[in-house]
């Protein structure tokens, strides 16, 4: 089994750009952009940020595939 960051798709929902979840969380806008493409992972903290920027739980920002 394989996690999935779903930062983008989340962030979308909400109707935010990278730059604006970016000034949300103090996160760079170049970070929040490769934790999208999972070319880095947000250590747990960030992503708590993220989840409370985006009014979601943590879990809503992971999708898991059975591969």
């Amino acid at each position: 089994m394989f996690m999935k960051l779903k930062i983008r798709e989340v962030r979308k929902k909400r109707n935010l750009t990278q730059i604006q979840l970016a000034k949300l969380t103090g996160i760079s806008k170049s970070s929040i952009s490769r934790y999208e493409r999972e070319e880095l992972w947000p250590d747990m903290l960030e992503m708590e940020w993220i989840a409370l920027a985006m009014d979601v739980k943590i879990t809503d920002l992971f999708d898991s595939e059975v591969k």
